[in-house]
């Protein structure tokens, strides 16, 4: 994919994902809904204590991860014990901290008219820096912190969170943009809404984290392994999104499972395990106007077309010589 970043106008809907094959399905209808794709392959990870300065550099297999983690004094003893010190989970910087601060820039400053542009996100390595999550430190407790999960996935921060830390910087990123645009959009099964998986409360949980407000539907789930899935590709799913998010009639008419197979409250994390929304570290909003976005969007593959004269060429060359196929 060309890495070459290009200005994002201000009117077109985003998609970030680290997989080439997600990005090339969501291309397939992103003409039809004014979307551009960003792609973001897994990278190498860097970490910094709270004054910015780097630890370690290039951190691409989950035992250094892992093992960076265990001295992070700002995660508890509780937790620590549930880290897997080996583990065959990918590792990956996700969306960068510069990706993240462009996107605040532009979020936070304001416009005359509402903001009506959509961010469609992937979670594991993407938001989260591993391939997957794990929930076995919640040994069926109801109310669980998932603040030091948060922290144990998407800082890049050993010791004290930095005011520029990944952590923050992604709770800026979600609080400028609102509930009202954001949505997740992951194969995580853990993401099923179904009374069948008891984990998607503590995965809505850790949206929570990063924004409180975060609406428990925008968290959709396209794992096509799991039993009726609405969705199990991601351009379905962004392409509901549209059909009812523009029509003023998402909650109505997008087909979801009854509000019995969604937790209710008392069953989400305590509110005391997530943080308010006025510990939030806020966006300031800007009287600059910022720079326009600039990613790496993909790029749909051009079509392959075959010139009349040259499909005549060939046609003669088949029929002078009959034994020589051309495939």
């Amino acid at each position: 994919m060309d890495s070459t970043p290009s200005v994002i106008p201000p009117y077109v809907h985003l998609f970030f994902d680290d997989d080439a094959g997600n990005i090339h399905d969501v291309q397939s209808v992103a003409k039809s809904i004014n979307l551009q794709s960003v792609h973001c392959p897994p990278g190498p990870i860097s970490f910094y204590d709270a004054d910015g300065t780097p630890i370690n550099q290039k951190i691409t297999k989950y035992a250094d991860y892992s093992a960076l983690k265990q001295q992070d004094d700002t995660i508890s003893d509780h937790f620590k014990r549930f880290i897997k010190p080996t583990d065959r989970m990918s590792v990956g910087s996700g969306i960068t901290p510069d990706m993240i601060r462009q996107i605040i820039a532009y979020e936070s400053y304001e416009y005359q008219q509402p903001q009506s542009r959509l961010y469609f996100f992937d979670f594991d390595l993407l938001l989260n820096q591993l391939g997957g999550l794990d929930f076995s430190f919640v040994q069926n407790r109801e109310h669980v912190n998932m603040n030091d999960y948060a922290k144990y996935l998407f800082s890049d921060c050993i010791g004290a969170e930095s005011p520029t830390g990944r952590l923050n910087l992604l709770k800026q990123m979600f609080s400028a943009i609102g509930p009202d645009r954001v949505y997740i959009i992951t194969s995580n099964a853990f993401a099923n809404p179904n009374s069948s998986n008891p984990f998607f409360k503590f995965f809505l949980g850790l949206t929570r984290v990063l924004l409180p407000s975060f609406h428990e539907r925008h968290l959709i789930c396209t794992n096509a392994k799991i039993t009726d899935p609405l969705f199990t590709k991601k351009s379905e799913a962004i392409m509901s999104v549209f059909n009812n998010v523009f029509n003023n009639a998402f909650n109505k008419i997008m087909p979801l499972p009854s509000s019995a197979a969604f937790p209710s409250s008392a069953a989400l994390p305590s509110s005391a395990a997530l943080p308010s929304s006025a510990a939030l570290p806020r966006a300031r909003h800007s009287a600059r106007p910022p720079s326009a976005l600039k990613f790496a969007i993909a790029k749909p593959k051009p079509k392959k077309t075959i010139r009349k004269g040259g499909a005549r060429r060939r046609s003669k060359f088949l029929h002078t010589r009959k034994k020589i196929r051309i495939t």
